[in-house]
């Protein structure tokens, strides 16, 4: 067996890629760009990556009804109220008469994406209800012919987008269309399609997609000038020999970025997590898309709106893991914007306007976790680099400590007012003398500029033989429901920890660690407990290692072996324990044992 290490990652340093990314073969990918130069694809990812801040638009047919059907509110997403309301077509086009939204006005949605900072807007051309959200020449099934509305809003939005030089992206569901025989459902939800005049047609998908969806995708990628996204959605059926049918359309706008949402095993130029921040970021180019309430599409009585805070430190977050965030809104039947949104992006656009600089063309930060905030950087030139340290949490003396920076600094101020400000240096580790009161009430951004590119030394305590590396509590965060870490609670019991407040089974304790050689390991874990009401797995090396059934250990500490692991390559990885009962009791645990099998 090859003798191994591992080395224990205190601060979470993810400078190097995750391991274990697989990497799709170019002789078999569909990817069109599969030949593609390293430099041919960064020059055609350029502007996406320099821009991290987009706006997604949610906005369709849905917006009438607008999550109340036939006097009953329709849980679930808005957009989705045709399924998960059970509505027949001919019913849902009941709403075609009421959709008239005079008061859209193109310019001023672009103006606000604009002075929110965002740098490219993503919009609904078709969503799962098959309704075009443009004037199609393919089906009469579209804002134009078959509503009072006589305009074509993909086009005004276009031409507003150019005038304000703003990108364009177009969003098409591809795979469903709940109101076109063939247009697919959700396999997953339900046996079959819940109209059965589109059941008893028996067409199939090729037919859909070669007399509908292939010909409206060439009408917007030929009609609408530059494109610069095309957002696939919900794979659910689609395969290789669908996925195919597709892909020659990206000929038609040879510069644009697609997303990993076609199917078929077509990868796309970006991973798209939904609703949530990957913890350490993606191997690939990312984009989180989220809403600012619990909806994509407008619902009425949905008035859970995240905070400017939040949705701030959102962005401040994706921008410090290398990600770009797509923040949604959902107009209303009428094209308005709802005021919430507005003024939530307003606000942001303020801050843009001075910490603008900390978001733009910035790169992964070194850290993955810091107990005040996060961190991103940018290339200066000249041999220098600009740290951009997001402080969520001010500490109450004003003093932030940054560990391990073996370069030298050369200056440090608040971005906002370029005031400077001083730091202590101890050996490798700076505390910067910040003000005791928080400059910022959102979040406050220090530049710290160094020599050079970022040298850190975490002090990783390095293990030479892998038969007892211990990986203690001390040394792991809380991932939370919401995917955010913060410290994980512990106790000191005769010179040993153990977790300690650990109680919601939405949370698990986690850890960061470097392989730096591939093996085989077996996995145990420290623990002790006086109930039998739960279960826990423990993830390890981007699986399932094995699941523990909780059991009475009478407060005794015992290890339990939890499975065994292959390691195919040296990387960065991660391990949790994680409950799947709700009405669990929590164990306490001390640390998770990984020997050389």
């Amino acid at each position: 067996m090859i003798n191994s290490v591992l080395v224990l990652v205190v601060f979470f340093c993810v400078s190097g890629c995750l391991g274990s990314f697989e990497v799709v073969d170019s002789k078999t990918s569909l990817n069109p760009y599969a030949n593609e130069t390293k430099e041919a694809r960064d020059e055609r990812m350029a502007w996406w990556r320099d821009a991290r801040f987009g706006m997604f638009i949610h906005w369709g047919l849905y917006s009438v009804p607008a999550g109340i059907h036939n006097g009953q509110r329709i849980g679930g997403y808005s957009e989705w109220i045709m399924c998960s309301g059970r509505i027949p077509v001919d019913d849902y086009n009941q709403y075609l008469k009421d959709f008239k939204p005079e008061k859209f006005d193109a310019d001023e949605w672009v103006r606000i994406a604009k002075e929110a900072g965002m740098k490219y807007i993503v919009i609904t051309t078709k969503h799962h209800d098959g309704f075009a959200m443009y004037h199609s020449k393919v089906s009469k099934y579209n804002i134009v012919d078959a509503t009072p509305f006589d305009r074509d809003p993909i086009r005004e939005l276009a031409d507003a987008c150019r005038k304000h030089n703003l990108k364009l992206g177009f969003y098409y569901s591809q795979c469903m269309d709940w109101t076109h025989p063939g247009g697919g459902f959700p396999a997953n939800r339900m046996k079959s399609l819940w109209d059965q005049k589109l059941v008893d047609q028996n067409v199939s998908f090729e037919t859909y997609a070669r007399e509908k969806a292939i010909p409206q995708l060439k009408e917007l990628l030929t009609e609408y000038g530059d494109v610069a996204v095309l957002w696939w959605d919900t794979p659910r059926t689609m395969n290789k020999e669908r996925a195919e049918m597709f892909l020659p359309l990206m000929k038609l706008q040879p510069n644009i970025i697609t997303n990993n949402r076609l199917g078929g095993g077509y990868m796309g130029d970006i991973k798209t997590p939904e609703q949530y921040i990957p913890i350490t970021g993606e191997a690939q180019d990312w984009e989180t898309c989220m809403t600012q309430n619990g909806s994509w599409g407008y619902k009425s009585y949905d008035h859970s709106w995240k905070s400017t805070q939040t949705l701030l430190r959102n962005l401040c977050d994706i921008v410090a893991k290398g990600g770009n965030y797509l923040l949604n809104v959902g107009p209303d039947d009428k094209g308005v914007i709802p005021q919430p949104n507005v003024d939530s992006l307003k606000e942001i656009g303020e801050w843009m306007k001075v910490n603008g600089e900390s978001i733009y063309k910035t790169k992964r930060g070194p850290y993955l976790h810091l107990p005040w905030g996060n961190c991103s950087q940018k290339n200066l030139g000249s041999n220098q680099t600009a740290l951009y340290l997001y402080v969520y949490e001010w500490p109450k003396d004003g003093n932030i400590k940054l560990a391990g920076i073996k370069n030298k600094i050369t200056k440090i101020n608040l971005l906002a007012d370029k005031s400077n400000l001083e730091h202590r240096r101890y050996g490798e580790d700076i505390v910067i003398l910040g003000p005791i009161e928080k400059p910022d009430k959102l979040v406050t951004v220090i530049e710290v500029v160094i020599d050079g590119v970022p040298d850190i030394n975490l002090k990783l305590p390095k293990l030479k033989s892998i038969a007892n590396l211990k990986v203690s509590v001390k040394d792991a965060l809380l991932l939370k429901k919401d995917r955010s870490l913060e410290p994980l609670a512990i106790i000191e019991k005769e010179g040993t920890s153990w977790t300690s407040g650990w109680r919601s089974w939405q949370s698990r304790p986690y850890w960061y660690i470097e392989a730096t050689e591939q093996g085989i390991f077996d996995i145990f874990l420290t623990m002790k407990s006086s109930t039998e009401k739960g279960s826990f797995e423990v993830h390890a090396f981007g699986k399932k290692v094995g699941m523990v059934n909780n059991f009475d250990t009478q407060g005794r500490a015992v290890d339990v072996y939890v499975g065994r692991v292959k390691v195919n390559q040296p990387g960065h990885y991660e391990i949790s324990v994680k409950p799947i009962r709700k009405d669990w009791d929590p164990v306490n645990i001390s640390h998770i044992t990984i020997r050389n099998k």
